[in-house]
C-alpha cells in the first residue's frame, strides 16, 4: 500500500512546496500576534482598498494553520475588491485560493483560480506575481500528468524570472531551485542541473534562513552520502527541518523527512517509520492530510505488521475520511443502493416519529390560552411604548421648532448689526471726506483774505487774488458736489441707470482739472482711449469714476514718469485701465490704499470703489512685473 502512495503523492508535496517558497512566513507566534493585529486594524479601517488588503493579509497569515478560514477570508476579499474594482486585491485573492485548494489536493479549482490570478497580474504588468502564478499553474499540471502543458508554464515562468533577475533575484533564485527538484536525479538533465545549482547557491546565500537556502543546502548534503558520511547529512537534514518548522513552513520539513526516506534507496538506511510519523504529524497540523497519504499508508503497513491496533484504527479512521471526500470517489455519480437503503430506513423512523410529535402537539393546544394572554400583555407593553415614543418626538419636534425660531432672531439681529456697521463706516468716511477734502480749500481761502486786507496792495493784485479766491471756491463746490454725489449713491432709493457715454469725451473734462498737476510733476501722459468708443454708464458717476483714478495715479507716478489710461470692451464688459510707474513700493502703495480712515488717498479709493460698486462693476489694484501700479475697473454691460 505505502508503494501505491510513495511517488505520486510525495510529487504533490513537491510541487505544492514550490508554491511556498517565496511566501514571507513567520514563527506561529509570531503568525498569532501579526493575525492578532490583523483583526485590530480590520476594525478600523476606513478605505475600501485598506479593508481588501487587511483580509487578504488574514487569508495569508491562516494558510498553512486553518485552511478553511484562509479560504473564508480570501472569498470576502474577492467579493470586496469585485464590488470597488480593485485589481490587484482581487489577483490577490485568487492566488491565495489557488493555493488554499492546492493544500487540499483540489487541483481543478487550484487551476482555474491560479489561471484568473495570472491573467489579472498580466494587467496589472507585475512580473514578480506573472512569474509565480505561472509557476502554480505549472505545478498543478505536472500533478495531474499533463507534462506538455506543464513544461510550457514552468519555462515561461522561469524566463521572466531570468529578465527581472536584476532587481528580484531571488525569485530567479526559487525558480532555478524549483528546477533542480524538477529533475533532480534524472540523468537526461544532470548538467542543467548542475548549472542550475551553481546559478542558485550564489543568491541563495544572500538569504540565509529562506526556504529557497534550506532547499539548497539540502542537495549540497548529498555529497557527504557519496564519501560515506551519511550519518552526518541526516542530522544536517534534520537541523534544517528544525529551522523550517520554526518558520512555520511544515510542507517544506514534510518535503525534508521525505528526502531521509529516500536516502535508503542511495544506500544509507534510515528509520522510515519514525520520519512516516513526523510527517503524519506535520499534516495534521497544516491540515492538509491529502498530500501525506504516502507516509500513512506506509504506517498503516508498519502497525498492521506488528498488531498495533490502536494506531491501526487511527490510521485507518483518517484514511477513510480522507477517501470519503467525492473528489476521490470514481463512482460519484453511480447508484448508492445502501445509501438508498439507509434512506429508506429514516423514512421508517420518520413515521415513527410523526406519531410522537402528534402526542406532542396535543400538550403545545393545552398551553395555546396562555400564550394568547402573554401575546395581549405583549401587545399592551408595545402600545405604551408607542404612547411613550410618541409624547418624545412631540418634545424633539417642540425643541426643535424653538431652536429654528431661535436661529431666526439671531440671523435678523446679525442683519441688523451688519446694517449699524455699514452706517458707521458711512459716516466715518463722510467726517473724513469733509475734514480732507474741505480743510486745504478753506485754508487757502483764509490765506488770500489776508493778503486782501494788506492796505498797500494795489488793485491788479486784489484783482488777482479774488481770481484766486473763485478758484478756490470753483474747487470746493466741485469736492461739496462729490461729496453730495457719493451720498446720493449710499441712499436706499438710488437706481442705476445705463445711457451711451464716451469715455474719450469724458477724459477730456476730467483733464481740465488735472492738467496742472501733470505738468508740474512732468509727468509723461499717454491717452489711449479711442474716441469712438462708446460705454453704457452713467456719464456723471463713470466721471467721477476716471476723475479720482487720474488723481489717485498722479499722485503716486513718480515725477517724469510714464502714465497711461486706455479702455475697451469685450463681449460683457466694458473696461478702463490706468498704469503707473510709482515712486515707492508697488506693495506699500497697495497697502497703504486699504487705510481709509487714516489716509485721504486711501478714502479716495474706497469712494471710487463704492461708485463702481453702485455701476455693477469691481475696481482693482495690482502689481505688474513688481514695478508698475495698474488700477482696473470692470463694468458690467448686462442690463
Amino acid at each position: 500500500m505505502a508503494y501505491v502512495f510513495k511517488t505520486s503523492f510525495r510529487s504533490c508535496v513537491f510541487t505544492i512546496i514550490c508554491l511556498i517558497l517565496i511566501l514571507p512566513v513567520s514563527n506561529v507566534k509570531a503568525q498569532r500576534n501579526c493575525v492578532g493585529k490583523l483583526y485590530k486594524q480590520l476594525v478600523t479601517c476606513n478605505d475600501s482598498i485598506q479593508l481588501a488588503n487587511t483580509l487578504g493579509a488574514i487569508a495569508v497569515c491562516y494558510q498553512f494553520s486553518e485552511t478553511d478560514s484562509s479560504i473564508r477570508y480570501a472569498t470576502e476579499q474577492l467579493k470586496l475588491a469585485a464590488k470597488i474594482n480593485y485589481k490587484a486585491g482581487k489577483a490577490d485573492a485568487y492566488d491565495v485560493l489557488s493555493d488554499s485548494y492546492a493544500l487540499r489536493t483540489d487541483y481543478n479549482l487550484a487551476i482555474l483560480y491560479a489561471y484568473q490570478a495570472l491573467q489579472l497580474y498580466k494587467e496589472l504588468n507585475d512580473s514578480i506575481r506573472v512569474c509565480n502564478s505561472l509557476s502554480q499553474v505549472s505545478n498543478y499540471y505536472a500533478i495531474q500528468g499533463r507534462v506538455s502543458d506543464a513544461n510550457n508554464y514552468f519555462y515561461e515562468a522561469l524566463k521572466i524570472a531570468k529578465e527581472i533577475s536584476p532587481v528580484a533575484d531571488s525569485i530567479y533564485g526559487e525558480m532555478l531551485t524549483s528546477y533542480v527538484r524538477k529533475y533532480y536525479g534524472d540523468y537526461k538533465y544532470r548538467d542543467s542541473v548542475d548549472w542550475a545549482l551553481k546559478k542558485a547557491i550564489p543568491i541563495g546565500r544572500k538569504y540565509p534562513g529562506s526556504s529557497m537556502s534550506i532547499y539548497l543546502q539540502a542537495y549540497d548534503l548529498d555529497t557527504l552520502l557519496k564519501t560515506g558520511q551519511g550519518h552526518l547529512a541526516e542530522d544536517s537534514i534534520n537541523s534544517l527541518a528544525t529551522i523550517a518548522i520554526h518558520n512555520n513552513w511544515p510542507l517544506v520539513a514534510i518535503d525534508l523527512y521525505n528526502r531521509l526516506i529516500s536516502f535508503s534507496d542511495l544506500g544509507y538506511p534510515t528509520d522510515s517509520i519514525h520520519y512516516q510519523e513526523l510527517i503524519f504529524e506535520l499534516g495534521k497540523q497544516c491540515k492538509c492530510l491529502e498530500l501525506n497519504l504516502a507516509a500513512m499508508a506506509g504506517l498503516f503497513d508498519h502497525y498492521k505488521q506488528v498488531g498495533d491496533t490502536e494506531k491501526l484504527e487511527c490510521f485507518t479512521k483518517e484514511i477513510l475520511t480522507i477517501s470519503s471526500n467525492n473528489r476521490y470517489d470514481p463512482e460519484v455519480h453511480m447508484i448508492n443502493f445502501l445509501e438508498y437503503f439507509n434512506k429508506e430506513k429514516s423514512l421508517y423512523q420518520l413515521a415513527s416519529s410523526n406519531q410522537l410529535m402528534q402526542s406532542e402537539l396535543n400538550e403545545i393546544k393545552m398551553t395555546t390560552a396562555q400564550r394568547k394572554w402573554i401575546f395581549k400583555a405583549c401587545i399592551i407593553i408595545l402600545m405604551l411604548l408607542v404612547i411613550l415614543l410618541i409624547s418624545k418626538y412631540r418634545s424633539y419636534h417642540l425643541l426643535k421648532r424653538q431652536q429654528e425660531i431661535q436661529i431666526i432672531k439671531n440671523a435678523s439681529v446679525s442683519l441688523a448689526h451688519i446694517k449699524l456697521r455699514a452706517n458707521d463706516e458711512f459716516k466715518n468716511k463722510l467726517i473724513a471726506i469733509i475734514a480732507n477734502d474741505f480743510s486745504a480749500p478753506l485754508k487757502q481761502i483764509s490765506a488770500i483774505t489776508g493778503q486782501l486786507k494788506v492796505s498797500d496792495a494795489d488793485q491788479v493784485s486784489s484783482i488777482n487774488h479774488i481770481k484766486k479766491i473763485a478758484v478756490v471756491a470753483r474747487g470746493s463746490l466741485c469736492v461739496f458736489d462729490n461729496i453730495l454725489k457719493w451720498v446720493k449713491l449710499q441712499l436706499s432709493g438710488f437706481t442705476y441707470s445705463r445711457k451711451p457715454c464716451k469715455p474719450y469725451e469724458i477724459l477730456k473734462g476730467v483733464l481740465k482739472h488735472v492738467s496742472l498737476d501733470i505738468e508740474s510733476r512732468n509727468i509723461l501722459f499717454v491717452n489711449q482711449i479711442p474716441q469712438q468708443l462708446v460705454f453704457l454708464a452713467d456719464a456723471e458717476m463713470l466721471t467721477m469714476v476716471q476723475q479720482h483714478l487720474m488723481q489717485l495715479s498722479i499722485h503716486f507716478t513718480e515725477p517724469g514718469k510714464l502714465l497711461v489710461i486706455s479702455a475697451w470692451e469685450d463681449d460683457a464688459t466694458s473696461h478702463i485701465r490706468l498704469i503707473t510707474e510709482p515712486s515707492m513700493p508697488v506693495s506699500m502703495v497697495i497697502k497703504n490704499l486699504t487705510d481709509w480712515q487714516n489716509n485721504m488717498y486711501a478714502l479716495s479709493y474706497a469712494i471710487t470703489q463704492d461708485f463702481i460698486q453702485k455701476m455693477e462693476g469691481t475696481l482693482e489694484v495690482i502689481a505688474a512685473e513688481e514695478k508698475y501700479l495698474v488700477f482696473h475697473a470692470m463694468l458690467s454691460k448686462d442690463k
